[in-house]
């Protein structure tokens, strides 16, 4: 992956405030739900976090 520097901001550096709000909420819905990350066993963080949640239940029930 690539740095929100480089894949959000350089591009819209010129844009009004308002389309940068737009795509970076855009970008943070693409990162958590697309992405894979190594040190969460190749999962995006979206299904990293629902597998805990459900270990957690499993673990308190």
């Amino acid at each position: 992956m690539r740095t929100m520097k480089e894949e959000l901001v350089w591009i819209h550096e010129s844009k009004s405030p308002v389309a940068f709000i737009e795509a970076l909420e855009e970008w943070v819905k693409n990162y958590y739900n697309e992405y894979l990350h190594w040190v969460q066993r190749y999962q995006t963080p979206m299904a990293f976090e629902q597998q805990s949640a459900h270990r957690t239940q499993l673990q308190t029930a």
